[in-house]
């Protein structure tokens, strides 16, 4: 049903649409009360058993219907005799359960339908709400809209102080008494008079199939919210759209005058209801800006070298697009002024964009996907050939129809070089067509919202100019690091597969250098316009000047079809190696699977054995994080170790080349060997800011997740497991032993002994929990006896002890003088990997750390209630006022870590070695408790958990391995 003028009036049923409200719940216990007190005498005359009252039997039988038609019909239903002579008592009971449930606040606001219900107003049209329950006031009246907006960062202009969502209503029939009850349509014309506005102009949002039928009886547009599976019911019954959260409506549709959902939720419910093209190929079917930041993440390209965001080549960085490239490792360091104090932040710097292409058809606008009239608009993201394709067709307000296929690569083979092939056919016109092809140096660093207030400038222009008749190029350099960069692109024209000449206009701004092109298209026929693209730094390897290097590169490189091949014949190379594949009834997984492989060897290619480059937590596709290094490589180790064990010591020559640094480091806290940073960049020294942005609170706090020390341990076992994937000594000797003994002495100097208990103890560490980051209520930062960093502490130390006895005698011995190693120190490490305190709770459960089993129990439930999703406790709750370190709870359970990492054998007989004797059951008990606390606010603690489960309960082991799998597909951080 649409309405070209737009709606006018909504009107929303409010239990089980806005509210989440208890009396589904009433109904069934009122039901049981009676039938085992005083109906027990006829309980066998009847079908009713608790079982089978379900919630489907609720939404089917009861659900919209006035309280004395629910009860008729529930005890119909169950065959309950004499109902007249009952219905009074059932109903009576029923009312006199739901209010005590609403006393003791036993329902809550479903949080998409109050964003949904405040776009809609917001975008002027009229709400009303039309309950059959008496009762919906109460709810209403309770449920606080100024607070949800707050926590919302959703900002309203009709939104005042103490506003509850009962005032937000342009009328209210809750409650009223009708002569008959939906699917009736009574109550919604009702409705629609007092709002003032025809019934035509009105769509109705409902989650039962009486209140469809009302609706659509009413003459109303139908929208349905299937909150219980339900979504074939509320079809049968003549939604014009049924959605499983509102979220998923179109807003955009919605002004237009229709219901539609929006293209990104039909294609998450497609990934699992039909079969993908292929597993290699990751489909979009449209534009949505909405979600564009997340595709360009996700449509990325890259090889190790350089990566590029799947933007649009003719869009500029706003609200929705933001082309990005980045180049490995390369930093820049910017100041801002920031509560009163100057900040420093390390950033991955965004260069110069490669990618403008724009196009119009002669004497007409720009085309802006936004606003022009789109008939098809398609994304293939092709994994396996490492390619991006779009395919559009658009219409001219002159009605004239062009189609364009575009092709992407950043190439695996020639690590420099990037292509664009974009093909347009003129469909019902012939005439001119207009393209501009050049570069853009005017970037900054405003990828990721929360950081927009810092100082995000980090490029000067050098120079740029025309190289040749299709050449362009332009140069920068970074402010604070020094870094030049250049990028020369090569457009040509091409028709029938040979190079044709057209008319070329050179376009300069400062910062931006164009060639703009003007192409004759028959109608259809078909026209090709090739960018090739090279990119060069000052940091490269056997680099002489990167101008007239990326110059000289791009004009002699082959055509588009020739640089395709060689990428495609390197992507091959890859998959050979590290594909791995899934069953066919998993076919969805298989292509997530593929994705997550497909970034990861973009982010550590065979490029990255020639580079200085460590693992970002979100690989170079992106500001977030800053692309800073942290421990993540440990997750991919096991991967890269097994199929390319090169690249895996390449990642730890970084850390290697740093290791100086962290010497420094250490001596300036007060320790011993090296201590590396929790955020590594270019030089190794920490770069963890000293303040956070909380984005729920919107306040800037303390940052002391630098006392994350637990990544030293990180590098050490990565060393450790290359060496023993390898076998090689002389990595061991010139690399992995000098990381280890120094890695070694920091845990030995940062631990104290206690003479009392006869034990060694570390005090001032995070673990990698995160949500415990000091005891309650104390100033001073950090927790004493972490138990993943006490037992991986001491193995740490046992492994430096194993390296010594395993190297030759020579070598040992050079290493002996070479690191000045003493016989006291090595005397104090075995000491110390006898005598290391564990903390355990009072029942043998192992603990996070001392003093965590006094922390009071967290309210999940009702906090699951409030937020739905809360894997970020930590923002919500400081946006409270309150704090993650009051109580049992963890991002990710740091104390599951040891069994992600070794084997249960090995962890045991580890703390056989320091007096603690661990069953099997003790271990099993300890997974099942902390597992009970976690919010899994990481998306490591997904891949932690599926591995500590396989073993033992498989199915949910494979829940969280899916749930991993999906979390950056379906953005679950944000």
């Amino acid at each position: 049903m649409t309405h070209p003028a737009g709606f006018r009036g909504a009107i929303f049923d409010v239990d089980g649409v806005l509210v989440d409200s208890p009396h589904e719940l009433a109904w069934r216990e009122a039901f049981r009360a009676l039938m085992e007190t005083e109906w027990s005498d006829i309980r066998d005359r009847t079908s009713w058993t608790a079982e089978r009252f379900t919630p489907a039997v609720y939404q089917e039988v009861m659900a919209g219907r006035p309280r004395m038609e629910g009860a008729r019909a529930a005890m119909e239903y169950f065959g309950v005799p004499d109902i007249d002579s009952r219905i009074e008592q059932y109903a009576a009971g029923k009312q006199e359960h739901v209010i005590k449930l609403i006393d003791e606040g036993r329902f809550m606001a479903f949080p998409d339908a109050l964003r949904f219900i405040l776009d809609v107003k917001s975008d002027g049209i009229l709400v009303a709400a039309a309950s059959s329950s008496k009762n919906a006031k109460l709810f209403l009246e309770r449920i606080r809209l100024d607070l949800f907006a707050a926590e919302q960062r959703i900002e309203c202009d009709f939104i005042h102080e103490g506003m509850t969502l009962a005032q937000l209503f342009d009328a209210d029939i809750s409650g009223r008494d009708f002569p008959k009850g939906k699917p009736d349509p009574e109550i919604f014309l009702t409705a629609a008079q007092e709002l003032g506005v025809d019934p035509a102009d009105c769509f109705v949002t409902e989650d039962a199939s009486s209140g469809i039928q009302a609706a659509k009886a009413a003459g109303m547009a139908a929208l349905g919210v299937a909150r219980l599976d339900d979504r074939d019911l509320l079809m049968e019954a003549g939604a014009d759209l049924v959605v499983t959260t509102l979220d998923d409506v179109s807003r955009r549709a919605l002004a237009q005058g229709r219901l539609e959902e929006r293209r990104a939720a039909a294609e998450i419910r497609n990934r699992h209801t039909q079969q993908p093209p292929s597993v290699w190929t990751l489909v979009y079917d449209s534009f949505d800006p909405a979600r564009q930041g997340l595709r360009e993440a996700l449509c990325a390209l890259g090889n190790g070298y350089l990566v590029t965001r799947g933007a649009l080549p003719e869009a500029e960085a706003d609200d929705v697009n933001y082309p990005g490239t980045y180049v490995a490792g390369l930093y820049d360091r910017a100041e801002t002024n920031v509560a009163g104090r100057l900040v420093e932040n390390e950033d991955l710097v965004n260069v110069p964009n490669w990618l403008p292409l724009r196009f119009r058809i002669s004497g007409g606008d720009w085309f802006d996907a936004r606003r022009s009239d789109v008939v098809d608009h398609r994304f293939e993201l092709d994994m396996r050939r490492g390619m991006l394709t779009r395919h559009l067709t658009w219409q001219d307000a002159e009605g004239r129809r062009t189609s364009m296929t575009q092709r992407r690569f950043v190439s695996m083979k020639d690590e420099h070089l990037a292509g664009l092939e974009t093909t347009f056919t003129a469909e019902n016109w012939t005439g001119r067509l207009e393209v501009s092809s050049g570069i853009d140096g005017r970037v900054v660093n405003a990828g990721v919202k929360r950081y927009r207030d810092l100082n995000g400038r980090h490029l000067q222009v050098l120079g740029q100019g025309e190289v040749d008749s299709e050449t362009v190029d332009l140069q920068v350099e970074t402010l604070q690091s020094h870094v030049r960069v250049a990028l020369a692109a090569r457009t040509r024209v091409l028709r029938d597969g040979q190079r044709v000449d057209v008319d070329r206009r050179l376009v300069e701004e400062p910062g931006f250098i164009a060639q703009e092109l003007a192409l004759e298209l028959a109608e259809g026929r078909s026209a090709s316009i090739e960018k090739t693209v090279a990119l060069h730094t000052s940091k490269d390897r056997g680099i002489s000047e990167s101008r007239d290097d990326a110059r000289l590169v791009v004009t002699t490189a082959e055509d588009f079809a020739a640089l395709l091949t060689r990428h495609e014949g390197a992507w091959n190379t890859l998959w050979n190696r590290f594909d791995i594949q899934l069953d066919s009834a998993n076919e969805w997984t298989e292509t997530v699977l593929h994705l997550h492989i497909f970034h990861l060897l973009q982010t550590v290619s065979p490029h990255t054995q020639h580079l200085d480059v460590g693992v970002p937590a979100r690989g170079w596709h992106g500001e977030a994080y800053r692309g800073h290094v942290f421990w993540d490589e440990m997750f991919i180790f096991p991967f890269l170790n097994f199929e390319r064990p090169n690249l895996a010591g390449a990642l730890l020559q970084y850390r290697h080349a740093r290791l100086g640094v962290a010497r420094a480091a250490a001596r300036a806290a007060g320790y011993e060997g090296a201590m590396f940073p929790w955020q590594s960049g270019a030089t190794g020294r920490e770069e963890t800011q000293e303040l956070h942005l909380n984005p729920k609170s919107g306040r800037w706090l303390p940052d002391h997740s630098q006392n994350q020390r637990h990544v030293n341990i990180a590098i050490a076992y990565n060393v450790w497991q290359h060496y023993m994937v390898t076998g090689s000594t002389s990595f061991l000797r010139f690399t992995g032993a000098e990381l280890l003994i120094e890695i070694a002495r920091f845990w030995s100097s940062a631990t104290t002994y206690n003479a009392d208990e006869d034990r060694y103890e570390i005090h001032g560490v995070v673990g990698p929990d995160e949500y415990h980051e000091a005891y309650p209520d104390s100033d001073e930062p950090g927790l004493r006896n972490n138990t993943y960093t006490n037992v991986m502490a001491v193995w740490v130390l046992q492994r430096a002890l194993e390296t010594l006895d395993v190297l030759p005698p020579h070598y040992r011995q050079e290493l002996v003088q070479e690191l000045e190693l003493r016989d006291e120190e090595l005397a104090r490490w075995r000491d110390i990997s006898r005598k290391m305190k564990v903390v355990f709770h009072a029942d043998g459960i192992m603990t996070q750390f001392e003093g965590y089993e006094a922390l009071p129990e967290f309210d999940w439930e009702g906090y699951r209630e409030r937020y739905g999703n809360i894997q970020r406790l930590d923002r919500l709750l400081e946006a409270e006022g309150d704090s993650t370190n009051r109580y049992k709870l963890a991002k990710q359970a740091d104390v599951l870590m040891l069994l992600f990492l070794l084997s249960r054998d090995e962890l045991r007989g580890l703390l056989h070695n320091l007096g603690y004797d661990v069953s099997a059951e003790q271990l099993g008990r300890t997974v099942d408790y902390h597992l009970e606390r976690t919010s899994h606010g990481s998306t490591l603690s997904g891949v932690v958990s599926a591995w500590v489960l396989a073993r033992s309960r498989p199915d949910e082991a494979w829940r969280f391995l899916q749930h991993a799998l999906e979390s950056d597909i379906s953005d679950v951080q944000g």
